[in-house]
């Protein structure tokens, strides 16, 4: 008596269809690897673009006896009038003046470090070389960006504010997760420090950046 060889079981729809879907899988596996090993490097490669692992050496106000003391008195005739005169009063700074009363309040001396003011035109800019925190999937605690900022200055009830409007780095525009990150900070809220004690903030009216110089004009005394 012989054996009649069996014909083979044929696979049914659910064998093939686990099989397509562990295929499908194993594929969306690599290339999810794939896509988070491009991101690494890209965000690596950004931090580099854009960032140093060192701050730079800023310029610092001159703040020699004579110099101080010349922009400490324009401010003080500027308050006097404000006091005295019957009509609105402009005082005029130009940025190195600024930057002089920035780096002569001791207190200060950290920011001083992180950014110095220079005027183009009509547009407060500054240099800075801020230090920065981790944002998002950028790991950037211990580097700083290194570059210029252009300045957004206004007052608004005796409340100075200077926001970063944009930020080039290295030349070339900061990503915008860290732009955002920037324009979280009120630069005016550091620079009135400075000014509160030498330039009564609650008597202007308005600041104004205008032909290389910063335009503060005070309210117009009551009638």
């Amino acid at each position: 008596m012989t054996n009649e060889a069996k014909p083979p079981r044929k696979r049914g729809c659910f064998f093939y269809g686990c099989l397509t879907l562990i295929i499908a899988t194993l594929i969306a596996a690599l290339a999810l690897v794939v896509a988070l090993r491009y991101a690494q490097r890209t965000i690596k490669q950004a931090i580099n673009d854009y960032t140093d692992p060192a701050p730079a050496q800023l310029e610092k106000g001159d703040t020699s006896p004579a110099r101080l003391k010349a922009v400490q008195e324009k401010i003080a005739a500027f308050n006097e009038a404000i006091q005295t005169q019957k009509t609105s009063q402009e005082l005029v700074l130009t940025a190195d003046e600024i930057n002089t009363l920035f780096a002569a309040e001791p207190s200060l001396q950290t920011w001083a470090d992180r950014l110095f003011l220079f005027i183009e035109g009509d547009q407060l800019k500054a240099r800075i070389s801020w230090p920065l925190e981790d944002i998002g999937p950028f790991k950037l605690k211990g580097r700083y960006l290194n570059g210029v900022a252009n300045l957004k200055l206004s007052i608004e009830k005796g409340r100075l504010h200077a926001h970063m409007e944009s930020v080039t780095a290295k030349d070339k525009p900061v990503p915008p997760q860290i732009l955002e990150f920037l324009r979280t900070i009120d630069i005016g809220e550091i620079i009135q420090q400075n000014l509160q004690s030498t330039v009564a903030l609650n008597e202007v009216q308005s600041i104004e950046i205008k032909d290389g110089n910063a335009i503060i004009r005070s309210k117009p005394p009551p009638q």
